[in-house]
C-alpha cells in the first residue's frame, strides 16, 4: 500500500468564489475571469435547520430539525426536476421519518425514483442506541418489508457510531467507531451483507464519505509536526480500489482538509468532490474540486458572504450543495459551477448511415445528449458507454439499419437516464448489452420504442417511470432484462398484441409491477376470449399494473398474475363504456355480457367489431338497436290525428255562415240555406296528404321524418233535429325515416269509424270513434366493417283504436263578410298495440320485438274566425283560419324493446324520439258550394311544437241530398 500524494503547489489550481445567496456574482480565477453563479436556498416548513446532504442524478436527501426536539432531526428527500419535498423514507408521527427511531438523517443516494430502484444511506437514532447512530440501506426496488436493512459493523469491541454516507453499485462505505476519539472506515458489500474496514494504514482516524466507481473519498488523521512535537493533522484522500492505493490531497494553505463527497467529473478517470477545511487562518473552508485523470486537482473555494460558516456536503454533474451558517442559523444551498462538470455533450443532430458507426463512444465518459441522432447503418450504434459512465438523454437516439443498437451498454456499473426518447425499428435495439456489461443501471422517465436486451448480470437494476414498449407493426417480441426490473405508478409498459402472439417481458431476476399497461393490439381478428404471458420474472413478480387499456376500445384487457408471471387476458367488450347515448350503452350491455360465450354468426359478428374504433362501435351499436322501430309508434299516431282532423274540418267544426243547423260549410251559402228543410242524407270524400318529423331526441335518438297519403270518405244521415249520424271509412300509406339510419320503414292503414254531428243554434258538437289495422314493414340495414352488409326485414300489424270529440259556441260578428268566431275544445284519445315479430335477412343481428304499445290522449284549445266573400261564383268563398294550441298527456316515451337473435336470452329497450306535448296549432279552410247539394273544400292544419313539426293538407267535396 502506497501514500501517494498529490503533486505540489505548481500541479494545484486555485479558485476563489465569493457570492451572495440568491445572487450573482464574480468567479476570480486564473486572471480574473468572470462568470456568473446563483444559489438556490432550501428550507423545509418551519424548521429552523434544513441541511442537505447528498446529491446524484435528481435526487437530493437532507434533514431537518424536530421542533422542540433538544436536536433531533428527520429525514427528507428532494425532487430536484419538480421541486418535490417529502419526508425520508417514510413519514412517522414523530417526524424522524423512519420507522422506530427518534432522529434520522439520509446522505448519499443513487439514480432511480423512491418507488423505483433508488438506493439511499443514512443513519438513525432510537431511544436504545441513543446517542449513538446506527446506519441504514434503503433499497426502493426490495419487497416493502425489507426495503430498510439496518447497518452495524461487527466486531468483537462495542461499535458505538456506524454511520453510512455514500453508495454505488453494489457498496456502501461509511464510518464506525469504538472510541470516540478516533473513526474507522469501512466498505459494506449489499449482495453479501458483508463489512470490511477500510482504514487508511498508519493512519490516527480514517473516514469515508464517498464511492464513485472504483473510488473512494474521505479523509483520515496522523501525527506530524518538526521535532518531538506532534501536531494532528488531516488529510483528504481517493482510494483505488483496484490498485489498493491511498492518494492524499490538501486543500491550498490549510491545516485539516476531509472530503465529503465524489462524482464523476464527465470524462473517463476524471472525479468532482466537495470538500471542508481548515485553513492556516484558522477558518473553515468550502471547496469544489475537480480531478483530472493524472490526479491533478483544481480547488475551487466557495464562501457565500455574510456567512459565518459554509460547508460542502456533495456534489453531481456541475452541481454543488451544502449548508451555511448565517445569523447563527443553518440553511442549505444548491449551486451550479461552471465548468466543473465536463461530460461529453451533442446538441446537434448526428446522422450517419455507415455500415457499424458509432455516433458518441462515450469509453467510460459521461454522455448528454440534447440533440438528435439517427443512425440508418447496419449494426451501427447511437451512444456508447463504457465503465462507470452515465449516458443522461434529454433528445432523440435512433436507429433503423438491421442489427443497430441506440444506447449500448458496455462494463461496469453503466448507467443510462433517458428523460428523451430512445427509438429502434425491428430488427435492432433500443437499449443492449454487451458481453462485457455487469450491474447496468437503466432508470427511464421517457420514451423507449423499441427492443430492450440487458444481459448484465445480477447486479443489473431497471427502472420505468416513462413509456416502454414498441410502437412498429407486429408482436411476439420478447424485452430480456436481467437483475431487477420496477415499474413504478409513473409508468407504462407497451405491448402489442395480435390474434396468436404478444410481446414479453422475460425478466432474468425480480421484477415489481405498478403503473399502466397499454394493449397495442394489432390487425387480426381477436377470439371472443384470448390468453397471454407478458411478464415473466424468474426470480419473483410483485406487484401488479394498476390500470390497463387497449389500443382498441372493444378489446378490454384484464390481468391476472401467479408468483412469476402477469398475464392478459383480452375479452370482446367495453361496449357500455364506450357509448355516447343510452341507446347505444342498452346495446353496449347486452353485447358486454354475451360477446364472451357468442357462438356461430354472432361469435362472427362480435370479433368484428373487436377490431372497431370508438366511433366506428358507436355507428354500428347505433345500427343493431333497432330503434328506428319507434317510429311507427309516433307515425301511426300522427296519421290517425290526421284522419281525425280532416274529420273534423269537413264536419263544420265551428258552425256554418248563417243560422243553418251546421250541416256543412258548403250550405253556408244563401242559396243553399234557403232550403224548406235540411236534407237526410249527406255523403262526403277527401284526399289527405301529410308530412312532419319529430326531432326532439337530443343525441340519444334520430330526427323522425315521415309522409302520409290516402283518402277518407263518409255517409252521414240526419236522425233527429239538428243530430246527424255516420260511418267513415279511410286509407293511409306512410313512409317513415330516422336520421342517422340506413333504412326506411312503410305503413299501409286502413281505418273505419262512426260519428256523429250535432247542432243546435250556435252550439255543436262533433265526436268520433273507431278502428285502424296497419301493415308495417321496415328494412334496415347494418355496416359492419370487415364483413359484408347486412339487411334485416321486419313485418308486422298494429291494431288501433281512436276517438275524438269537440264542441264549440259560435259568436256571430256579422258584415258583409258575414263573420264569426268560434273558440272551440277537441279531445282525441288514441292506443294502438303493435305485434311481436322477429326480423329476416341479418342473420345472428335479426331482432325480435316485442308487442309494444303506444297511448295518446290529446287536447286542442283554440278559436277559429269564419267569413265569406263574393268573387262573382256561383256560390260565396267560404273561408275559416283557426288557432289552437294542443297538449298531449299520456306518456310520449317511444321504448322498443327487443332482443338479438344470437343472444336472444338478453332484451334490451332502446327509445325513439319523442314528441313534445305542447304545441301551436294553425289551420286555414276554403269551401264554396258548386251545385246546389254539392260543396268542395280544402283545408290546412299544421302543428308546431318546438323543433317538431306537422303539416297537413286535405281536398275533398260534400254533397247532401
Amino acid at each position: 500500500m502506497v501514500d501517494t500524494p498529490a503533486r505540489g503547489a505548481a500541479s494545484t489550481c486555485l479558485r476563489m468564489l465569493a457570492v451572495p445567496v440568491g445572487v450573482a456574482g464574480l468567479c476570480l480565477f486564473a486572471g480574473s475571469a468572470q462568470a456568473q453563479l446563483v444559489f438556490k436556498r432550501y428550507q423545509y416548513g418551519t424548521s429552523g435547520v434544513t441541511t442537505v446532504t447528498g446529491i446524484r442524478g435528481d435526487n437530493m436527501t437532507g434533514n431537518y430539525s424536530i421542533p422542540n426536539s433538544g436536536g433531533d432531526t428527520g429525514g427528507l428527500l428532494f425532487g430536484l426536476t419538480n421541486g418535490t419535498i417529502a419526508p425520508f423514507p417514510t413519514a412517522t408521527a414523530n417526524q424522524s421519518n423512519y420507522p422506530g427511531a427518534i432522529s434520522s438523517t439520509p446522505y448519499g443516494p443513487s439514480f432511480g425514483s423512491s418507488t423505483g430502484i433508488l438506493r439511499v444511506v443514512g443513519s438513525y437514532i432510537t431511544t436504545v442506541s441513543s446517542p449513538y447512530d446506527l446506519g441504514y440501506l434503503f433499497d426502493a426496488a426490495a419487497p416493502s418489508a425489507s426495503q430498510l436493512t439496518t447497518l452495524r459493523y461487527p466486531g468483537i469491541a462495542a461499535t458505538l457510531y456506524t454511520i453510512a454516507h455514500s453508495n454505488f453499485g453494489n457498496q456502501v462505505v461509511g464510518n464506525y467507531d469504538t472510541n470516540l476519539p478516533t473513526g474507522n472506515a469501512f466498505i459494506y458489500d449489499i449482495p453479501t451483507a458483508t463489512f470490511t474496514n477500510n482504514n487508511k494504514p498508519g493512519a490516527l482516524s480514517t473516514t469515508a464519505y464517498g464511492v464513485y466507481g472504483n473510488k473512494i473519498a474521505g479523509g483520515y488523521g496522523e501525527n506530524s509536526g518538526p521535532g518531538p512535537v506532534l501536531i494532528p493533522t488531516e488529510h483528504g484522500y481517493i482510494y483505488n480500489q483496484t490498485t489498493n492505493v491511498f492518494t492524499r490531497y490538501d486543500a491550498p494553505d490549510s491545516l485539516f482538509t476531509h472530503f465529503e463527497g465524489i462524482t464523476s467529473g464527465g470524462r473517463a478517470n476524471t472525479y468532482n468532490l466537495v470538500a471542508d477545511s481548515i485553513g492556516t487562518d484558522l477558518r473553515p473552508h468550502a471547496w469544489a474540486v475537480s480531478v483530472d485523470a493524472a490526479g491533478v486537482a483544481t480547488w475551487t473555494e466557495i464562501t457565500v458572504p455574510g456567512a459565518e460558516v459554509t460547508s460542502a456536503n456533495s456534489t453531481y454533474g456541475g452541481t454543488v450543495i451544502g449548508v451555511y451558517v448565517e445569523g447563527r442559523v443553518t440553511k442549505a444551498y444548491t449551486v451550479n459551477i461552471p465548468g466543473l462538470y465536463n461530460p461529453v455533450t451533442n446538441s446537434a443532430n448526428l446522422t450517419s448511415g455507415a455500415a457499424g458507426a458509432v455516433a458518441i463512444n462515450g469509453a467510460g465518459d459521461d454522455v448528454v445528449n440534447n440533440g438528435s441522432i439517427l443512425m440508418t447503418g447496419a449494426n451501427s450504434i447511437g451512444i456508447s458507454n463504457g465503465t462507470y459512465g452515465v449516458v443522461t438523454n434529454y433528445g432523440t437516439i435512433g436507429v433503423t439499419g438491421a442489427g443497430g443498437t441506440a444506447v449500448q451498454m458496455s462494463g461496469d456499473f453503466s448507467t443510462l437516464l433517458n428523460a428523451g426518447t430512445i427509438n429502434a425499428a425491428p430488427g435492432g435495439y433500443a437499449i443492449q448489452t454487451d458481453a462485457t456489461a455487469m450491474g447496468s443501471i437503466v432508470v427511464n422517465n421517457g420514451i423507449i420504442n423499441g427492443l430492450v436486451s440487458i444481459a448484465a448480470g445480477s447486479y443489473a437494476r431497471f427502472e420505468n417511470s416513462g413509456w416502454l414498449g414498441i410502437s412498429a407493426a407486429g408482436a411476439g417480441a420478447t424485452h430480456q432484462i436481467s437483475g431487477t426490473f420496477v415499474q413504478t405508478a409513473a409508468g407504462t409498459m407497451g405491448m402489442r398484441v395480435s390474434p396468436t402472439a404478444a410481446d414479453r417481458l422475460l425478466v432474468d431476476g425480480t421484477a415489481r409491477l405498478d403503473g399502466g399497461l397499454q394493449v397495442i393490439a394489432q390487425p387480426g381478428t381477436f377470439a371472443p376470449r384470448s390468453s397471454y404471458t407478458l411478464v415473466t420474472a424468474t426470480g419473483g413478480l410483485s406487484g401488479a399494473f394498476q390500470s390497463a387499456t387497449s389500443t382498441l376500445p372493444f378489446l378490454v384487457p384484464t390481468l391476472s398474475y401467479d408468483a412469476n408471471n402477469a398475464y392478459l387476458n383480452l375479452q370482446v367488450g367495453g361496449f357500455a363504456q364506450a357509448a355516447l347515448t343510452p341507446n347505444q350503452a342498452a346495446v353496449g350491455a347486452v353485447l358486454d355480457a354475451t360477446a364472451p360465450n357468442a357462438t356461430g354468426d354472432y361469435a362472427t359478428v362480435v370479433t368484428a367489431l373487436a377490431g372497431l374504433s370508438t366511433q366506428q362501435g358507436q355507428t354500428v351499436m347505433n345500427a343493431i338497436s333497432g330503434q328506428n322501430y319507434s317510429g311507427f309508434s309516433s307515425s301511426m299516431v300522427q296519421g290517425t290525428q290526421l284522419f281525425l282532423s280532416n274529420f273534423a274540418g269537413q264536419a263544420g267544426g265551428g258552425g256554418g255562415l248563417d243560422d243553418s243547423n251546421r250541416v256543412a260549410l258548403a250550405e253556408a251559402c244563401d242559396v243553399a240555406c234557403d232550403t224548406a228543410s235540411p236534407a237526410l242524407w249527406g255523403a262526403w270524400g277527401s284526399a289527405l296528404g301529410g308530412l312532419g318529423t319529430i326531432s326532439n331526441g337530443g343525441s340519444n335518438s334520430g330526427t323522425l321524418t315521415y309522409n302520409v297519403g290516402g283518402f277518407a270518405g263518409g255517409l252521414d244521415r240526419l236522425v233527429a233535429q239538428g243530430l246527424r249520424v255516420g260511418a267513415t271509412v279511410g286509407y293511409q300509406n306512410a313512409n317513415q325515416w330516422v336520421g342517422g339510419f340506413s333504412g326506411a320503414g312503410n305503413s299501409n292503414t286502413v281505418q273505419a269509424g262512426v260519428y256523429a254531428n250535432y247542432g243546435e243554434g250556435k252550439v255543436y258538437a262533433d265526436a268520433i270513434a273507431g278502428y285502424a289495422y296497419s301493415a308495417n314493414q321496415m328494412w334496415r340495414s347494418i355496416v359492419i366493417p370487415g364483413l359484408a352488409s347486412r339487411t334485416a326485414y321486419g313485418f308486422t300489424g298494429a291494431n288501433q283504436f281512436y276517438g275524438q270529440i269537440e264542441t264549440g259556441y259560435r259568436f256571430d260578428i256579422g258584415g258583409v263578410a258575414n263573420a264569426f268566431i268560434t273558440p272551440f275544445v277537441r279531445l282525441q284519445a288514441y292506443t294502438g298495440t303493435q305485434n311481436a315479430f322477429t326480423e329476416t335477412g341479418a342473420d345472428s343481428l335479426n331482432l325480435s320485438v316485442a308487442q309494444q304499445t303506444t297511448n295518446s290522449l290529446r287536447t286542442v284549445l283554440g278559436a277559429q274566425l269564419g267569413g265569406s266573400m263574393d268573387l262573382g261564383w256561383r256560390d260565396r268563398l267560404a273561408m275559416k283560419v283557426r288557432l289552437g294550441w294542443s297538449h298531449e298527456y299520456a306518456d310520449t316515451a317511444r321504448p322498443v324493446t327487443a332482443s338479438l337473435a344470437g343472444a336472444p336470452v338478453a332484451p334490451f329497450t332502446t327509445y325513439g324520439v319523442a314528441p313534445q306535448r305542447n304545441g301551436v296549432v294553425l289551420g286555414l279552410a276554403a269551401t264554396t258550394a258548386i251545385a246546389d247539394a254539392t260543396s268542395i273544400y280544402l283545408r290546412y292544419e299544421g302543428e308546431i311544437s318546438g323543433q317538431d313539426n306537422a303539416h297537413a293538407l286535405t281536398a275533398g267535396f260534400r254533397m247532401t241530398w
